[in-house]
């Protein structure tokens, strides 16, 4: 166990000097957290809410922090390459990462084309009128203009 331990002790601290020096990265990876812990909290109380903030905020704002901001040339302060930090990356690298956002990005793609997805889910249907009571009409609706 403390072998484990000690690797990945490792692998953090390599994770943190590697791939944090961008300002920019560091402010998106805080407002990441920041919608984590949002997304955790509403968890209980509307969980598709959380979603949204976990997915489309968090995970977007953390990722592009990595894809645009980080400095691709030689790190001077650690004195590595590029290549050497991909290939000592633990997890995804900036590869998996492309192919992994993509698959993520064209995921809705196939509901397009057949919204049952091959008859696993009911399709939505639109409702014009206001009959679902979370759709009623408000107060001031209809009252004539004074």
């Amino acid at each position: 166990m403390d072998r484990f331990l000690e690797a990945l002790r490792v692998q953090r601290w390599d994770d943190h000097r590697y791939y944090h020096h961008s300002r920019i990265n560091q402010s998106l990876h805080l407002l990441s957290a920041i919608s984590f812990l949002f997304a955790y909290v509403m968890m209980f109380t509307d969980p598709a809410l959380a979603a949204l903030a976990g997915w489309l905020v968090a995970m977007t704002s953390r990722q592009a922090g990595h894809f645009f901001f980080e400095p691709k040339d030689y790190d001077v302060v650690n004195q590595a390459s590029h290549e050497y930090k991909e290939e000592i990356k633990v997890g995804y690298n900036l590869q998996r990462k492309v192919v992994l956002m993509t698959i993520w990005a064209l995921s809705p793609l196939p509901l397009y084309f057949d919204p049952t997805l091959f008859g696993i889910f009911t399709p939505h249907t639109v409702r014009s009128n206001y009959s679902s009571p979370r759709m009623s009409r408000p107060a001031w609706y209809g009252r004539p203009k004074s």
